[in-house]
């Protein structure tokens, strides 16, 4: 029998949540130096990457969020190890339209694997074990450290010894994806957040990258003065914060208007935010606030605590 689709929840790690907008950022941006979002003195996003033979997109960022919601489901075993096949990760990503789940989409998930084994990674992350910001939790590591494919799919493909009873109903692939140590101890410590996909799935651009960073327990939400059901975080924005989000327009007028269109479309698919707006900052003359408010009961946003 197929794997069933993704669940209605999927997982990704904290620290992964809030740095996907910069590891979409083009070579010529990586080379210019990571963006930084500081938010209360503390440093939120702090990721220098470095992308070998790729650039992360969309694709990437729905496929890493496939493979992860597969090792929880796993129960984080000690092997490291999310196992599944290209053709689940196409119907999650791509809906149960078997018009879909042809050979392109496939090809689709294939692509988008290798290039989540070609990412190397360095950033400051919370450390799971410690409970403490450890600096070097992650310097120059990888999401995955092996990405197998099954020999079977070879082997009916150069007309060898293909034994379908091995291979069932897997379509066209069985993958064994091996996550690096330090990216499995903090799914293991429970340093993850659950997200609801069909919510994911109905956003993208820019609007998906924050939804997924204010998704991640690294952002110091607050309770809002004056309104015990809300909570919200303040986040001074220049283009250092803008590039950090995966803005990379040179204008700051321009990157003012796309952070607030993508904005009030992560407003508009999740009734969990309340307000997201850019407002002069009273405290630096000239320069801009960025507000995110948001319901204080959302499931969809737990920390699982380990």
């Amino acid at each position: 029998m197929p794997e069933p689709a993704v669940p209605a929840r999927a997982s990704i790690e904290g620290n992964i949540a809030a740095v996907f907008g910069q590891l979409q950022l083009g070579e010529e941006h990586q080379d210019a130096g990571a963006g930084r979002l500081v938010v209360g003195g503390a440093e939120i996003l702090a990721a220098t990457t470095r992308l070998i033979g790729a650039r992360l997109g969309e694709l990437e960022v729905d496929t890493h969020i496939v493979v992860t919601t597969r090792y929880i489901e796993r129960g984080a075993p000690d092997d490291l190890i999310a196992d599944l096949t290209k053709g689940a990760v196409v119907r999650a990503l791509y809906g149960p339209s078997k018009a879909k789940h042809g050979g392109k989409n496939l090809e689709n998930v294939h692509k988008a694997l290798v290039n989540l084994y070609r990412l190397e990674v360095q950033f400051e992350g919370f450390n799971a074990i410690t409970g403490e910001h450890d600096p070097d939790l992650a310097s120059m590591s990888r999401l995955y450290t092996d990405l197998v494919f099954d020999r079977q799919i070879q082997l009916r493909r150069r007309g060898g010894a293909y034994d379908p009873a091995v291979m069932g109903g897997t379509r066209d692939g069985t993958v064994q994806v091996s996550l690096g140590k330090w990216h499995a101890r903090q799914l293991q410590r429970g340093y993850w957040v659950e997200l609801d996909w069909e919510k994911l799935r109905s956003l993208s651009g820019l609007a998906k990258t924050l939804w997924l960073l204010f998704s991640s327990p690294r952002v110091p939400f607050h309770p809002a003065l004056g309104a015990p059901a809300l909570d919200e975080v303040t986040v001074p924005l220049d283009l250092m914060a803008y590039r950090a989000l995966g803005i990379n327009t040179k204008r700051e007028r321009d990157c003012k208007r796309r952070l607030e269109e993508a904005g009030q479309r992560l407003v508009a698919v999740d009734d969990h935010y309340v307000d997201f707006s850019v407002t002069p900052d009273p405290r630096r003359p000239g320069a801009k606030l960025l507000t995110v408010v948001r319901r204080r009961d959302t499931e969809q946003l737990e920390l699982n605590a380990a």
